[in-house]
Order: C-alpha cells, then sequence, then structure tokens
C-alpha cells in the first residue's frame, strides 16, 4: 500500500477519534464502573453507568470504522496488529461486561487493559500524521470527478506468483469491461491506478456509471452469500463429523444452484434496466459476460476477495448561497449506499462455491 493511503487512513482515523469522543466516554465508562465497584448498593452508579455505555455504544455506531473500505481496513492492521475499533470494540466491551457479571472488578480491570490499548492506537497515529506531515507526506485525495474501484485478493489465491497476480489482473478487467458494455452509452473509460501488495490491491479509476454499477452488483452479491455462509459453516461441522464426501459434495451442488438461480434472476433485471442495447445477438452476448461477470465476483467473494468503491470526499455547501437546499446527484446517493455495505468480510476454509466462469447459455442449463 502506497504512503499517501495511509496518510490518508492515520488523518481520518485521528479525526474520528476526535469527532465520535471515544477515548473521553471510554474513560467515564470505567470511572463511573469503579463507582459501581466501591458502592455496591447505590441504585443510581448503575444507572449512570448504563447511560454512560449508551453514549459510548453511539459514538462507536457512528465511526467511520465501520463503513471502511476493505484494503484500508488491513491497512490498519498492518499498522498495528489486532486493532479493536468501531463494531470489534464495542462487541469486545460487550463480552468483557457479559462475562464479569457477577464480578464487575474483573470488568473493570478488563476494561482499563482495553482502553490502555485503544489509548496507544490513537498516540500511534497522532505521531504516524505528525511525521508524514514534517515529511511533506500528501494524503491520497480523489479528484472532484473521480471514482475508484478496487479488488484486494487474498495472497493465497496467487500462489505468490507473477502468473497468479496477471491472470487477477486479467479477470478483474473481464469484470469491469463487460459491466461497462452493459452502460451501453453511459459506458466510461478506466485506467489503472494503484498496483500494491501485501495482500495485492488492484485500483482503477472510473467514471461514477460504472462505480456504481459495480458496488451495486458487489452489495447485492454480498447480501445473497450471507445464506450461503451460513451453510458453509454448517458443512465444515459436517466435514469435522467425517460425513460421507458424497453429501458434503451434495451441499456444495446445492450452494451452485441457490446462487445461479438468484443470478438469473437478478441479470434478468439488469436487462429490463439497461435497454440502450437494441440488437438481439449483441444484447445475448453482453448479457451473457454479465452473468459470467457476476459469477466470478461471487466465487472470489467466496474465497476471501473484497471489492470496494471510493469516492471523492464532497464539501457540505454553504446554504446561504443557495434559496433552495441543493439537491444531490441520485447516483453520489447510490454510490454512498453501495460502499457502505462493502464491508471488510474475510471467509474461513475451503471455498463452497463453483459457479461456471466460461460462456454460459441460460437456455441449456
Amino acid at each position: 500500500m502506497n504512503i499517501e493511503k495511509v496518510n490518508s487512513i492515520a488523518h481520518q482515523l485521528t479525526e474520528d477519534f476526535q469527532k465520535t469522543n471515544l477515548l473521553n466516554l471510554f474513560q467515564k465508562l470505567i470511572s463511573t464502573l469503579s463507582q459501581v465497584v466501591s458502592q455496591p448498593n447505590q441504585p443510581q452508579h448503575q444507572t449512570s453507568l448504563s447511560a454512560i455505555k449508551g453514549q459510548l455504544y453511539d459514538a462507536i455506531d457512528a465511526s467511520i470504522v465501520n463503513t471502511m473500505a476493505p484494503s484500508w481496513f488491513e491497512a490498519v492492521n498492518l499498522l498495528k496488529q489486532d486493532v479493536l475499533l468501531g463494531n470489534d470494540l464495542r462487541n469486545k466491551i460487550d463480552a468483557i461486561f457479559a462475562d464479569n457479571t457477577i464480578t464487575p472488578a474483573s470488568a473493570q480491570e478488563e476494561l482499563q487493559q482495553l482502553f490502555n490499548s485503544t489509548s496507544e492506537i490513537q498516540k500511534g497515529l497522532q505521531n504516524l500524521v505528525a511525521g508524514l506531515d514534517l515529511l511533506d507526506i500528501e494524503e491520497d485525495v480523489l479528484a472532484d470527478d473521480e471514482y475508484e474501484i478496487s479488488t484486494l485478493i487474498p495472497r493465497k489465491e496467487i500462489d505468490n506468483t507473477v502468473k497468479g497476480l496477471s491472470k487477477e489482473l486479467s479477470e478483474f478487467d473481464f469484470i469491469l469491461k463487460h459491466l461497462n458494455e452493459l452502460l451501453g452509452k453511459d459506458s466510461e473509460k478506466y485506467t489503472l491506478r494503484t498496483l500494491s501488495t501485501t495482500d495485492p490491491l488492484i485500483s482503477v479509476i472510473a467514471g461514477i456509471n460504472l462505480a456504481v454499477l459495480l458496488g451495486r452488483i458487489v452489495s447485492w452479491v454480498l447480501d445473497q452469500y450471507k445464506k450461503i455462509l451460513e451453510i458453509k459453516k454448517l458443512r465444515k461441522e459436517l466435514q469435522n463429523n467425517e460425513l460421507p464426501e458424497d453429501i458434503l459434495e451434495g451441499i456444495k451442488d446445492y450452494c451452485d444452484k441457490v446462487m445461479t438461480d438468484k443470478i438469473d434472476e437478478f441479470v434478468k433485471q439488469l436487462e429490463r434496466e439497461y435497454k440502450s442495447i437494441r440488437d438481439a445477438g449483441r444484447k445475448n452476448e453482453i448479457m451473457n459476460g454479465v452473468r459470467i461477470s457476476i459469477n466470478k465476483i461471487a466465487n472470489r467473494i467466496d474465497s476471501g476477495f473484497n471489492y470496494e468503491v471510493r469516492m471523492p470526499v464532497l464539501e457540505e455547501p454553504d446554504l446561504e448561497d443557495y434559496e433552495e437546499t441543493p439537491e444531490v446527484d441520485p447516483k453520489i446517493v447510490d454510490l454512498q449506499k453501495y460502499r457502505d455495505t462493502l464491508q471488510y468480510r474475510k471467509t474461513t476454509d475451503d471455498r463452497i462455491l463453483s459457479l461456471p466462469e466460461k460462456n454460459i447459455n441460460p437456455d441449456k442449463k
């Protein structure tokens, strides 16, 4: 990951700590719990504890970490392993209280340790920002008309080889090319922006139409995949219990059929919406490419790939300059919605989907 992107992440997280007032609320939670420990018979302390916990959780819910792009979340973990921020932090606090319902003193001790580590993260980010600013390192900022589309590739999926990386570059280009063809007259050029290592990250600059379409499709696939993920976990348990291989394969076949049927319905919906392609033969060719692209996306999400879209930071308009509140471009609204659903997701164990990635004739399935 390039240093400019790291600088952007550090700046945004530092600002997020300030905006949410996270550490102050966390410290108040521990102080109030201390009063509960020292004066357990005073009900007002328990009431105050519940109130401050609610305020802390509201702050955590408002954190940008909860909608952070996959590659950005990966970068945070590179800066410091096992970072707990956003929903992960809330879940840890919940677990501490749940595990120590009758031993609040133990909960206080564990929360203090968690606070200390969270405080260290903030200080580390502040020092990083100061150091990079001193070196005049710029932030990774998109121009007003630039939209970034990226895929984060698990290193194991390319076997640590140039050939493997080259293949995935071609697959990503296939997906973007065929989605772009679906846009018809609204199709847009896309160009390589960054290629980073560790877990390889491929980013391209595109127009808003392609960014919205990819964001919509990936968001839809992730929503469908939730059911598959539950079956995948169940299959792993059955595998651990040494069920026969034919039964396990039957589960995989079932998942493929469920996903295929859903994708067929979604492709028909897209075909109804995008009507700019009039030639029947050409339309069939394009929709077949779109279907294969969605299959590729689903297979890769199952293997631990992540996709993301990023948009430029929008300036808040000065309402005094307008007689009426200015309208926001609906495409911007859609892109923000899709962007926030592409949360970091890391699957485990073997893949369960094997959707076809070659030419498909939907009438001969």
